[in-house]
């Protein structure tokens, strides 16, 4: 059901209207039992929906959150109701039809969000020394039409990456720039305006000039991160990933060989740096592998290595290329 229907039919008018049709006998008298979940959702939904900071229309829940207001009651009572609230499903069993009770997502996420607005207004009021709050500032149509302008963009961008994904974000900003409302979006008009025109872009005069591709692919070794003497703690750790890559090339490459096997696996329990993966074992299970130190010694190399090169090489352009360098030997 779409909001703007759910909010029609669960509205205090629906309501009324039951309550004297049903007194008129125009409706059973079974009716009556939808009245107070009807008026209980029009509440919960008015006070989500805040937008000003006086009472309108005589509606108590549509003003502002504050110390004192009633909204604290509504929300512990419909938190009560929803998590008793259940429907009732047809499930088939071979040839037979049970009915089943089930929660539905909704209900769920909506007592989500119900808690979410009170942790929300426990900080501000607490920490903060707010005094009143409109729930409806909270709100997230913002940012399903903005996920939803890029899915568009393009006719069918529903799994962008990075690049495409920056790409549409500043066409769309660019176009929609000076647009007071998403055209096809379900968002109200923004009447703000706009600090800066899109000029600021063309006359700044700090240019920012692309880096200079470094040719030079020699990889240094850091000098922070390459130490002599491994740390117990840290050691332990990488062996356990040292192992974690033994045993998937046991597996794949090396495929059962048993010299292999004997080559790089510890077999007497002499390297101390593997107590954290014996502490990791299952009891009687032994199923992780248990590097002997000189396979330690390349692992550890092999990370220095990468790291010095993820520290150096990230945060430059052509990373893919340099990146590729370190693959082809084997790093």
């Amino acid at each position: 059901m779409r909001v703007k229907s759910a909010t029609q039919l669960f509205s205090h008018s629906v309501a009324v209207v039951t309550e004297h049709l049903t007194a008129r006998g125009d409706l059973p008298n079974e009716c009556r039992q939808l009245i107070d979940f009807i008026l209980l959702v029009d509440n919960l939904f008015d006070s989500l929906n805040v937008s000003s900071l006086s009472v309108q229309n005589g509606k108590i829940y549509k003003g502002p959150i504050k110390r004192n207001s009633p909204h604290h009651q509504l929300w512990q009572k419909a938190k009560e109701i929803l998590k008793t609230t259940k429907y009732i499903k047809k499930v088939r069993f071979g040839d037979k039809t049970r009915l089943t009770e089930t929660i539905a997502p909704s209900i769920t996420n909506l007592i989500k969000t119900v808690e979410g607005i009170e942790s929300l207004w426990k900080l501000l009021s607490r920490k903060y020394g707010i005094d009143a709050m409109l729930t409806r500032n909270f709100n997230q149509d913002p940012i399903e039409n903005f996920f939803g302008n890029i899915r568009s963009y393009g006719v069918r961008n529903i799994a962008p990456n990075t690049v495409s994904f920056e790409g549409a974000f500043k066409a769309l900003m660019i176009n929609n720039y000076s647009e007071p409302h998403s055209s096809g979006a379900n968002s109200e008009e923004d009447h703000n305006e706009r600090l800066q025109s899109l000029d600021f872009f063309l006359k700044d005069k700090n240019i920012i000039t692309p880096d200079i591709p470094d040719t030079n692919d020699t990889i240094h070794f850091n000098s922070e991160i390459c130490f002599d003497q491994s740390n117990e703690i840290d050691a332990g750790q990488s062996n356990y990933v040292c192992g974690w890559v033994l045993k998937r090339c046991f597996k794949f490459i090396i495929k059962g060989c048993q010299h292999c096997k004997q080559t790089l696996f510890e077999n007497d329990m002499s390297n101390d740096n593997n107590s954290f993966i014996y502490a990791k074992e299952y009891m009687n299970r032994k199923w992780l592998c248990y590097p002997n130190k000189e396979v330690e010694s390349y692992f550890k190399e092999i990370h220095n290595m990468t790291t010095s090169f993820f520290l150096k090489k990230c945060t430059q352009n052509r990373f893919e290329e340099k990146y590729c360098f370190v693959s082809e030997h084997a790093i």
